[in-house]
């Protein structure tokens, strides 16, 4: 699980919201100094995404555990497998349970997801993009990693990325906006820009993008797209964005394409009906 302080800040966020100003339930009706397990199983097929998060989640409560993974992340589990054991104060197991579930069942969801949709194609990258829930856009990106697929860029600070917006915004030439981009970007950033028709892609070939993501196109416009810009360079990466699915992997990997930037690896993943029982 990669460490980061806005993983830290997210789980203190958790807390705060679920324990304001605190469990009075269990602080009424379960006695202190009591120690206890508590096993955590799936209810459906998953691939296991965010079980290292459990300790972490203790210790920024104030409780220690001791967690012993059953199903290790990235793994498939069948329904009714215990994935996880955590041993704790019973306090701490009972207050903690649903934010513990939570971010487990997300992540697994889309653990699940992006296998189920990477898995469609041999050589394809299947990449997620920033249509992430904000705040958890590293643990999300984590995610799809344990999946199977590739991270694009995490912010807009990660690549020069020229948008249908960012066109209309200098007046509507790509010409215009790629030769500014390449005056004024940093000497090792790539430049990608998106292109939505055949004449943009003409206008946008002689000036040499590192990526050309072809936005929205049909398999014929695509296959078009691929020639002319194969004819012009083998080194310019061939990116296809715009409402793909698993369905349109195959066909995607035979016209030679490059990869797939898919907002649904993300946005599109449900969470994973999981439980925690207490021993």
């Amino acid at each position: 699980m990669i460490k980061s302080s806005q993983i830290t800040k997210l789980i203190r966020l958790a807390i705060e919201e679920d324990l304001y100003p605190l469990d009075i339930t269990t602080e009424i009706v379960v006695p202190q100094n009591r120690d206890a397990k508590a096993k955590i199983v799936t209810k459906e097929r998953a691939v296991v995404c965010g079980t290292s998060l459990i300790d972490p989640i203790f210790r920024e409560y104030g409780s220690k555990c001791c967690v012993t993974e059953r199903v290790q992340e990235g793994d498939e589990a069948s329904p009714g497998t215990f994935i996880a054991t955590i041993s704790s104060d019973l306090r701490s197991l009972l207050s903690l349970e649903r934010i513990v579930l939570n971010f487990i069942q997300r992540l697994s969801g889309i653990a699940t997801n992006t296998k189920e949709i990477a898995q469609k194609t041999d050589t394809l990258l299947v990449c997620d993009t920033r249509k992430t829930t904000p705040g958890w856009r590293l643990l999300e990106k984590y995610a799809v990693k344990v999946g199977g697929a590739r991270n694009h860029r995490f912010s807009l600070g990660d690549l020069v990325l020229i948008k249908d917006n960012h066109i209309t915004a200098c007046g509507g030439s790509v010409a215009e906006v790629l030769q500014r981009a390449k005056n004024l970007a940093p000497i090792h950033s790539k430049i990608e820009i998106e292109i939505s028709n055949l004449d943009q892609l003409k206008e946008a070939i002689p000036h040499a993008p590192d990526i050309i993501m072809l936005d929205n196109m049909g398999a014929e416009e695509i296959r078009e797209a691929l020639k002319l810009v194969r004819e012009a360079s083998k080194n310019t990466t061939v990116e296809v964005s715009g409402n793909i699915t698993a369905s349109d992997l195959k066909e995607l990997e035979k016209i030679g394409v490059d990869c797939v930037s898919m907002g649904r690896l993300t946005y599109g993943a449900r969470v994973i009906d999981m439980s925690m029982k207490i021993e």
